[in-house]
């Protein structure tokens, strides 16, 4: 009986991981929206927990969330080229930068469910892009990807922010829809949101080695489908 406990626990680790697998290479529903050209790149910034997304901060960007603004999100800093953009679980997202600062009410949370929090930050002009995954768009799929991101805000018309310190000193969280839970997680948000945009991507990814294995199944051009 002492043998069995850890022989279960591998057991549903390895079903984890293969469902984990199967979710990033199978492709997710897509909407079917105008792909040509490509006038945007968006960038897939990845740590060991999340993956946000980052927004170019140009004319369409600064029009569609110019709201932000009148929450101290400072948009036209000369300096800023980056949106950050991330959605996540409230306890999870706000206190934890790296799987050292997990607790065990925020692991439980995190599992059994959770509030929502949209965060975002500004970045500058980045030394090396290829650290990122790189997502090309059309006009028609990054105006149906600001669509999305701007729907996960509780209150996008008149949105206050939440006084919480964020993990930069400089982004600002705000209340989002959605539930956050094991298995609708940070990183399948970022999923979800890519193939509402029409960007093939697999159907479920939990974790962050989901979004980059999917990325790299999906997005690297020699994979593109026409």
């Amino acid at each position: 009986m002492k043998r069995l406990g850890p022989i279960l626990l591998g057991a549903v680790i390895a079903l984890y991981m293969l469902f984990v697998t199967l979710g990033a290479m199978m492709p997710g529903q897509t909407a079917q929206l105008d792909q040509t050209p490509k006038t945007t790149t968006v960038l897939l910034a990845g740590g060991v927990i999340h993956y946000d997304f980052l927004l170019p901060l140009n004319d369409v960007t600064r029009a569609r969330l110019s709201w932000l603004g009148n929450a101290g999100v400072a948009l036209d800093h000369p300096e800023a080229r980056w949106l950050v953009v991330g959605w996540g679980a409230r306890d999870f997202y706000t206190t934890v930068g790296s799987y050292t600062d997990l607790r065990a009410r925020t692991i439980w949370r995190g599992l059994t469910g959770d509030t929502s929090v949209m965060r975002i930050d500004l970045a500058g002009a980045l030394s090396n892009q290829s650290d990122h995954l790189p997502v090309m768009l059309s006009g028609a799929q990054y105006g149906a990807l600001l669509d999305q991101i701007e729907a996960r805000f509780a209150q996008a018309d008149n949105t206050q922010p939440l006084e919480i310190d964020g993990l930069s000193g400089t982004d600002v969280f705000f209340p989002a829809r959605g539930q956050f839970n094991f298995m609708t997680t940070c990183n399948v948000w970022i999923g979800q949101t890519l193939r509402a945009a029409g960007v093939r991507f697999g159907i479920w990814t939990p974790l962050p080695i989901s979004v980059s294995l999917s990325h790299n199944v999906f997005q690297r051009p020699e994979n593109q489908k026409p």
